[in-house]
This record gives structure tokens, sequence and C-alpha cells, in this order.
């Protein structure tokens, strides 16, 4: 089998999108053996490091031109400067057709010898090997239309017309910074550019937060029409589903785990509170949970507050106090906050008489707060700072005091079905 036909066998269709893609991996298995029987044998005899050189900084140029059948001019290609890092090229306003320019204005004229259908043929084919490589930045990524998305086996999750979230895969080496060998994202895709500029401006502040429990990005693409937002994928789903499957195992362990992410998920709301911003839509559904985390302590992963497109940042504190009608939108009716209000103090009625709640305890610490500082007028209410600490205070005493973490039952009661999921 030809080269040729090797490379094109390799090639990927990436996610949302037509457009192809030679992986990475594929040039990482170049050798001089692979190169240099692709060059005549004037060149191999009188350009004996000319395989050196590609493997070093011309994989890419290389692999353009054999899908053109162009390799036989490797040699000059290379003398004129071109590199790997040279890519993407575009044709210079010169007026011949043959001059090409790099993004940094490098000029390459070893093409004037080639017609113009080929030396389009290789802008063509370029973007089979520029697909991007994800790392953790949050990376802002331009792309071409004709450069291909390096996703694959994308499957819809959620949306519809103007908004749509996909699950896929980024495959080897179009990835860095990530300990699997293929990482699995989320992509949520945009057809109205206002909204991605919306949702892209909020997480790049909270990304800058640096906060474990809040939402990161891997990267935003913009290829018109359309706009991304890459994110990790959830493995353990969101927070209700979490206890759809865990509600009967209400170990010690699962009920410290529980109270040290409910810290973690205050703190993450405090910070976001220091930088005047409201989630405004905070539900079981907005907590994701990823099992997979680099925290050893966190043996059962760590939940993540997501979904931030709805936050609405303030550049002054005192907009927020001061301008109701702007942040209605963000925060739900006075009806159904009404109706969650009651829901909450039912639940909490529930706990105070579970016997493992018994005041004294985590536990019943944790209900006594809610019911006594939550649960009031608005006016009175505990903020995010006070949740945290005290949540703080109530993680470090069962730390210390295993005991204080719940009263012991032989047999915990029965959930009741106020709580059991649909």
């Amino acid at each position: 089998m030809s080269l040729y036909q090797e490379l094109t066998d390799f090639l990927l269709k990436g996610a949302l999108g037509d457009q192809l893609f030679l992986p990475l991996s594929t040039l990482d298995k170049f050798t001089k053996d692979t190169i240099t029987t692709q060059l005549s044998p004037w060149t191999r005899f009188f350009c004996r490091n000319l395989a050196d050189k590609v493997l070093l900084q011309a994989r890419k140029i290389f692999t353009i031109l054999v899908l053109i059948g162009k390799q036989d001019t490797l040699r000059v290609i290379l003398q004129d400067g071109l590199k790997d890092g040279d890519l993407p090229l575009s044709l210079h306003n010169d007026g011949s057709g043959h001059t090409l320019v790099s993004g940094n204005h490098k000029l390459f004229k070893s093409f004037s010898t080639w017609n113009e259908v080929r030396v389009r043929d290789f802008l063509d084919k370029q973007w089979l090997v520029l697909a991007p490589v994800f790392d953790r930045s949050g990376q802002r990524i331009e792309l071409n239309t004709k450069c291909a998305l390096p996703i694959l086996n994308s499957e819809y999750v959620a949306g519809e017309n103007a908004c749509v979230v996909y699950r896929g895969i980024v495959p080897p080496r179009h990835h860095t910074g990530f300990k699997e060998d293929k990482v699995e994202v989320a992509i949520k895709e945009f057809r109205i550019k206002a909204s991605f500029d919306k949702e892209e401006e909020n997480l790049l502040k909270i990304q800058n937060l640096e906060h474990k429990h809040l939402i990161k990005i891997i990267a935003t693409c913009n290829r018109e029409p359309s706009y991304y937002i890459i994110f990790p994928w959830a493995d353990g789903g969101n927070l209700r589903e979490f206890w759809q499957h865990r509600n009967s195992h209400r170990t010690p362990d699962l009920i410290l785990w529980s109270l040290q992410q409910m810290f973690g998920l205050a703190d993450g709301l405090k910070a976001l509170h220091d930088e005047n911003c409201r989630h405004g839509d905070l539900k079981p559904e907005n907590i994701l949970h990823f099992k997979q985390n680099e925290d050893p302590n966190d043996r059962q992963g760590v939940l993540v507050i997501a979904d931030v497109g709805v936050s609405k940042f303030h550049k002054e504190v005192t907009r927020l106090r001061n301008l109701p009608t702007n942040t209605k939108a963000t925060t739900p009716s006075s009806r159904r906050q009404g109706a969650e209000v009651s829901r909450v103090s039912e639940a909490v009625r529930a706990l105070t008489e579970d016997p493992m709640c018994r005041e004294g305890t985590a536990l019943g610490d944790l209900v006594g707060f809610i019911a006594e500082d939550l649960l009031v007028d608005p006016d009175s209410r505990g903020n995010a700072a006070k949740l945290s600490d005290q949540l703080e205070t109530i993680v470090h005493d069962a730390l210390q005091r295993p005991s204080y973490l719940a009263n012991r039952v032989d047999r915990p009661r029965d959930i009741p079905k106020f709580f059991r999921t649909p």
C-alpha cells in the first residue's frame, strides 16, 4: 500500500461538520524510511539529512505534499524556510498566484514553479493536518471553515435549534495536560453569536477564579456559522442523578463527603458573589459530578457548579441592590420562590424528625442553620459567605470528631417519599 493510500485511510471526520482531519498520532509514526522512500534517488544521495529535518520540523508539510503528489518538491520548499509552525498559509496579494504567506507575514516563493491548481490544492489540504490541540487553559480557537474540530463519536445530549449539547471524544495527541488517552468532552454548540459571547465572557471570568467547584472550560471555538464551548465531560452525571443511585447507601463516608462537597459548593458561590455574580439557576441538574478527580482525598469525586450562561456579572455591587429590574431576569419569580421555600421548609421539618439529625451533630447543626438562617425573611437571610463559614466549621469538627458526624442509629429511617426522585 502506498503512503498516500495509508494517509487517506487514516483520515477521520470531525464532529459537528463534514471536515476531515488526519490525527497527529498518524504523523508520529513517520520514520526516516517513511520519508526517504518518497524521495528521488538524487535527493536521497545529495540531501541525506532531509529526512531528519522533516522529522524535526516539517511532518505536516511532508504529509500535505504526499497527499497532493508533490513530494518531489520537498527539498526546495524546506530550503525556502517553510516549517510546520508557519502553517496555515494563504495566497499573498502580489497577484502572482504563487507566493504564499504565513500568519506572521513570512513570504514563501518556492511555489513559483507550481501551477495555480496545485497551489490551491496545497492550501486546501493543509487543513487536514491543522486540527487543533486542546489544553486546560480555556483557550479561544479561531477555526477556518475548512478545519475540523478533532472530536469523534459525537452524540446528541440536550438542547435544540440555537443551542445544542453533544458528547464526544478527543483522540490522543489532540489534547495535552490530561491523564486520559482519550478525553471525553461536552460540546455546547451555539448558532447565535450574542449568546455564545455572553456565556464565553462569564466562563472566562469564572475560569480566572480557579475554584475546583466551579466549572472550567477546555476551549472555545469560533467556526462560523457555529460557535462552540468545550467542557470536560461529567462522568458522574448531575447531582439529581447521583442521588437517584445513592439513596439507599447513607454511610458515614458518604455523609462526610456530602458535607465536604456542600462546603466546596458554598465556597464556590461565595467566590462568584465576591465577583458580583449571581448564578440565578442553581439546582441539582446544574451541579455536575466528576468521578475522576485530581485530589486523592475526593475518593467519590467532586461536585461542580455549571451552566453559568444565566449568570449575571455586575460591574458595581450597588447595581445588584438598587436595580431590581436588572436582577429579575436571573432570579426565580416570586411565586416560584415561594413554592420552593415551602418545599424546603417541609424537607427541613422531615429532617428535624430524623434521629440521625439530632441536635449537636453535624447533620443536626446543618439542618438548624438552614432553618434559622436561610428559611427566613430575605433581609435577615445568611449569605454565601456565612453559609461557607458554617459548613467549614461543621466539616472541620466532623473530621476531628467522627462521632459528631451523625447520631448513630441501628437502622436508618426509610427515606420519606418527599425526597424520592420521580
